[in-house]
């Protein structure tokens, strides 16, 4: 019984959804292909921005195998010996990359210096509680 309503309603309407389908995936992937050539609205009027050879270098990762030591500096991935912005790739560390160019050697480091407080609770006399800080830095 089901099978026959579905039969019936496929040879109504089964080339019509064929069609509307396929109007509907041209629609999309048209709309897509517009909006890539439209300009950012975010942008600042008269932005410009630098390519990725003259940013700043950022460490962003570090990949270490057995088979490989792999950087990725500013989105691009790097390997000993390997360019960026004038500087060649030296030496990968599990930390740290380091970079040597006309201005010398540029470490690179994965997680920056961070400055921790140790903090001291102690209980005086009369109920007080006094805060002792100490700094180290790593």
């Amino acid at each position: 019984m089901k099978s026959s309503k579905l039969r019936c309603l496929y040879r109504l309407y089964g080339r019509r959804f064929g069609i509307i389908s396929y109007f509907v995936l041209f629609y999309v992937i048209h709309s897509q292909a517009i909006a890539d050539s439209l300009p950012d609205p975010t942008r600042p009027y008269n932005a410009q921005s630098l390519p990725v050879e003259q940013a700043v270098p950022v460490l962003q990762s570090i990949l270490i195998s057995p088979f490989r030591q792999e950087v990725i500096i500013n989105g691009k991935r790097m390997v000993v010996g390997d360019k960026f912005a004038g500087a060649r790739l030296i030496r990968i560390d599990k930390d740290k990359a380091v970079l040597r160019g006309v201005q010398g050697q540029q470490i690179l480091s994965l997680f920056p210096k961070t400055n921790k407080k140790e903090i001291k609770l102690e209980k005086k006399s009369g109920g007080k509680i006094s805060i002792s800080e100490s700094s180290k830095e790593k």
